[in-house]
């Protein structure tokens, strides 16, 4: 048996309990709540509106929540590729000392007007690997590389 009420020119809502259901009363809440929320029960049958979000905009993907995507790295997982991988490669300044930084990126390039230094990398993580692609615009210049106790690895003469 159901409260069945009438609309006031049409159909009707009816509201029905279980076939085998106990004693419950619902106490319905003052008033009609606000434009979005929704009736939710104490669990001792006190109903009130409540006001549930904030839900997550399309626009969140991607910036504040990382898509569901079989085609997406994650970044705390080990990760098996299956096809080729390119990295940005990130232009340096050419100065008298020229920094590497490799928490920024994997891939270097920098041209070079006069003899430099290239400066050890930093941020080097165990595994990681790099390019550091470098262009001459002056003929007969030096390129010097050296390790992180400043031994000579090698010399090389461009023209």
């Amino acid at each position: 048996m159901g409260l069945r009420l009438k609309g006031q020119t049409t159909g009707y809502v009816e509201l029905e309990a279980p076939a085998s259901a106990a004693d419950n009363t619902l106490t319905l809440p003052n008033g009609n709540g606000t434009n979005g929320q929704v009736l939710t029960t104490n669990g001792s049958g006190t109903l009130s509106f409540t006001t549930v979000g904030p839900f997550l905009a399309s626009s969140d993907i991607g910036s504040t929540v990382q898509a569901f995507d079989a085609d997406t790295a994650k970044t705390d997982a080990v990760q098996l590729y299956t096809a080729s991988q390119r990295g940005e490669v990130t232009t340096l300044t050419d100065a008298a000392n020229i920094s590497v930084d490799f928490a920024a990126s994997n891939n270097f390039t920098v041209t070079l007007a006069g003899n430099r230094v290239l400066n050890n990398p930093t941020n080097l993580v165990a595994g990681q690997s790099g390019v550091i692609y470098v262009k001459q615009i002056q003929p007969d210049l030096e390129l010097c590389l050296m390790d992180q106790r400043g031994l000579l690895l090698q010399v090389r003469r461009q023209s």
